[in-house]
């Protein structure tokens, strides 16, 4: 297990192996080809939405120019209050757009 510092979370994020697997085999276009790419979306995201299905999820996206021709990278962490607090990857996927509207947070 390994742990990535958010910038906007200003908080570590927990990446497991576990995660790691599900993501390669779920969405092999991501990993484990561009794990550099999903690492620089946890530590620096561009833009944070909340999850409609998830309340306690986060959505990071940061866009890639070098990926597939211009796509986003999406990674959805946990973000569980309580003592301790614990943020964890859940998933990560490439995407080509983002939903409309329900933005926490835009960096400008």
């Amino acid at each position: 297990m390994s742990f990535l510092f958010c910038s906007y979370l200003r908080a570590k994020i927990e990446v497991s192996e576990a995660r790691l697997a599900h993501i390669t085999a779920r969405h092999p276009d991501l990993l484990p080809d561009n794990r550099e790419q999903l690492e620089k979306t946890i530590r620096e995201p561009e833009l944070v939405r909340t999850s409609g299905r998830m309340i306690m999820a986060k959505i990071l996206y940061r866009w890639f120019d070098d990926l597939l021709g211009g796509k986003y990278i999406a990674a959805v962490v946990m973000c569980e209050t309580g003592e301790p607090a614990r943020n964890w990857l859940m998933t990560a996927y490439i995407t080509r757009s983002i939903p409309k509207g329900g933005f926490e947070w835009k960096k400008s």
